[in-house]
């Protein structure tokens, strides 16, 4: 989660700066917590590319954010009956 909110000040400041609806977008998508493990790797490396990021460092930060211990944070509130 720690990542993801970084990623949305990155974002908020993108889009204060530019007022580019590419930024709008993707501050939106951000609002949700579970979003990097619902779109595809390639729309997510896009984003994160967007956002100024190699594409070395957004697939490392990419797997970060849909790692198992990620998973687990993001949707533990989710019981199974």
């Amino acid at each position: 989660m720690e990542l993801l909110n970084k990623l949305r000040v990155l974002a908020d400041e993108l889009y204060s700066k530019s007022n580019s609806e590419k930024y709008l977008i993707i501050k939106e998508m951000l609002e949700d917590d579970r979003c990097f493990f619902y779109i595809s790797s390639s729309t997510a490396l896009s984003i994160l590319n967007d956002l100024g990021f190699s594409n070395d460092e957004a697939l490392v930060m990419y797997e970060k954010l849909i790692s198992p211990g990620s998973y687990k944070k993001t949707f533990e509130s989710i019981s199974v009956k």
